[in-house]
């Protein structure tokens, strides 16, 4: 039986909160009970349940740092970063030092570019707790947006006193590439793929390296490898299709050009994260409105960087789902 066919059965979720609150008299056990079905909720993705489970724990404990953290993260997630930041700031007023709400605290303010809070927020955190891997991915991401690779660069050098992670190595790979570094780039990547033989990004961004120094064989290999660990990303097709067409590798072209088609498809669909260019769609495809959706798209992606100071540019460092992926942008 699933959890909707249960909670048709009981009644909803408010009238299961009624329940459990008629059966438990004493406040621990019904706090952590109603809290664990919301941990549930959140875990398998029924967000609004979620919310009412935990609002519910606060109505009988207004303290609940973990609820108000677990809101937070619903909001987050849900693009509320307003609310989401209400709920991380009443989280770290309860405990001052609580390192994960501290964290998600200054990554939210970094989402609504609120850039001084944000890096009050995780410094602390880093303070607090020097391996903290997200935090140093979110002041990278920080640091990167207003054009500092110097900063990043050193955060990064320093967080590999505390941590030994692939995800560092990648950004600083690529923090490297773009100051044009690129024999500190590959062996930073290298040292990501030491680590994690599956860190498809590090495949690919070392792939962008080869790329570079027009050693189109072993680019292609790094791009081929980067998409066989990861199907659907749109940059590793990207990169192959734009290779595949200058080397003449028509048969592989084909295959790619329609493995992209449908990836950008889905993307529309909210899938995937869009890669193609409006180059390549009007080179691949007799589909006007597919064409015009992804040229639409591409402008706005233009007008976006070009906003951010500095001449170069990188996007996806430290991005929310972590996937540390960095794209040189001439």
């Amino acid at each position: 039986m699933t959890y909707q066919q249960i909670l048709s059965q009981l009644g909803g979720t408010e009238q299961i909160v009624k329940n459990i609150k008629s059966k438990f008299q004493q406040s621990d056990q019904l706090l952590k009970t109603i809290g664990t079905l919301g941990n549930f909720c959140r875990e398998v993705n029924f967000l609004d349940h979620a919310v009412i489970y935990y609002n519910a724990v606060l109505q009988i404990d207004s303290n609940s740092l973990a609820a108000h953290n677990n809101l937070g993260l619903i909001y987050k997630s849900q693009g509320k970063i307003n609310q989401a930041i209400e709920e991380f700031e009443k989280a770290t007023k309860i405990n001052p030092e609580s390192v994960e709400a501290l964290t998600n605290l200054g990554d939210s303010y970094l989402n609504v570019k609120r850039l001084n809070v944000a890096e009050e927020k995780l410094l602390t955190a880093l303070k607090l707790e020097p391996k903290l891997k997200d935090a140093y991915l979110s002041l990278t991401s920080l640091y990167t947006s207003v054009g500092n690779l110097d900063k990043a660069i050193k955060l990064n050098e320093n967080a590999l006193k505390f941590i030994d992670d692939a995800s560092i190595f990648n950004d600083l790979g690529s923090l490297y590439f773009s100051k044009g570094e690129e024999s500190k780039a590959i062996l930073n990547y290298k040292k990501a793929i030491s680590l994690d033989s599956r860190y498809a990004d590090s495949y690919i961004n070392l792939g962008l390296v080869m790329e570079s120094q027009n050693n189109t064989s072993e680019a292609i290999i790094c791009f081929e490898k980067g998409l066989d660990l990861s199907p659907n990303n749109g940059a590793a097709m990207t990169a192959l299709f734009y290779i595949y067409q200058d080397t003449c590798q028509w048969n592989k072209l084909a295959d790619i050009r329609n493995k992209l088609t449908r990836h950008t498809e889905e993307s529309f669909l909210g899938i995937h994260p869009i890669e193609e260019t409006a180059f390549i769609s009007v080179s691949s495809s007799d589909n006007p409105e597919l064409n015009f959706k992804i040229a639409t798209l591409w402008s706005k992606k233009i007008q976006e960087r070009a906003s951010l100071r500095g001449k170069k540019f990188i996007h996806d460092l430290g991005n929310l789902n972590k996937k540390n992926k960095i794209r040189k942008i001439q």
